[in-house]
């Protein structure tokens, strides 16, 4: 029972950092005459996730879940609960409406949450299995 208490708390801390991470991010906003905004809002969502995995990895060097398997799980719920979560932050408040938001999308922060979980999963604490 303990051990599942420690995977559930360390999933919610992967759920934190990925949504810390994305914080900053969320008030960057595009003026939306720009040719394709779109295409650019989500390769900057794509470049950002890089960026913020690899300075995750600086402060965090380990993982937070110890099991591989978990963390694959990891890899697939933590993206979707934190871009859901963003796309309901951009709905419930005030913006402008001739304005792109980065995370007005949800694949817009899918990606920046997955690249940061990608990341992670590939290069943090090698020796955690």
């Amino acid at each position: 029972m303990e051990a599942i208490i420690e995977i559930i708390i360390k999933i919610l801390a992967e759920i934190l950092l990925q949504f810390l991470a994305e914080v900053p991010f969320e008030w960057l906003r595009f003026n939306a005459k720009k040719e394709n905004p779109r295409l650019f809002a989500f390769s900057l969502s794509f470049f950002l996730g890089i960026v913020a995995g690899i300075i995750s990895l600086v402060v965090f060097k380990d993982h937070f879940i110890p099991n591989v398997i978990y963390r694959s799980v990891n890899l697939v719920v933590t993206p979707v609960l934190v871009g859901g979560l963003f796309v309901y932050i951009h709905d419930h408040r005030n913006y402008r409406t001739d304005r792109l938001y980065l995370f007005s999308s949800f694949w817009n922060a899918y990606v920046f949450a997955l690249c940061v979980a990608v990341i992670r999963f590939i290069l943090a604490g090698h020796g955690n299995n």
